[in-house]
């Protein structure tokens, strides 16, 4: 995993998936890089970038596995501190205006500028964004 995703997901008290739940032993199987968790009772995807002029790859086939399951989360660092959330409204969105395009390699590209209602510099921004914890 990378550290800047574990420094952030432990930061915001995102768990690992259980694997004693079906359904989160399904999602698990499906992906090569463990950057799925937990939070609020909802899946999230934390990716992170390393360019200069930060994007994201989000796979698609991710996105639609969680689309009809309820809320998740979508998480893009640009570093352990700093990045964009989008809940699933949000993504949905994203991908109906072609905001966030699907490439070759079947991953919807996501470039900034993004809008800035999605970017968190602290915890406490992120938490201001996801709003309340009503579980």
């Amino acid at each position: 995993m990378d550290i800047e995703v574990r420094l952030f997901t432990e930061a915001v008290s995102a768990k690992a998936l259980d694997l004693s739940n079906e359904t989160q032993k399904q999602f698990k199987a499906l992906f090569k890089k463990p950057n799925y968790f937990v939070f609020r009772g909802s899946f999230m995807i934390v990716k992170v970038s390393r360019s200069r002029k930060p994007f994201w790859g989000v796979g698609k086939k991710y996105i639609d596995y969680v689309s009809p399951d309820g809320s998740y989360f979508v998480v893009l660092l640009i570093n352990e501190r700093e990045g964009y959330v989008f809940q699933k409204a949000d993504v949905v969105k994203a991908i109906n205006n072609k905001g966030w395009r699907v490439a070759n390699d079947k991953d919807y590209k996501v470039n900034v500028p993004i809008p800035s209602q999605f970017k968190f510099s602290s915890k406490k921004d992120f938490m201001k964004i996801v709003g309340p914890d009503n579980l």
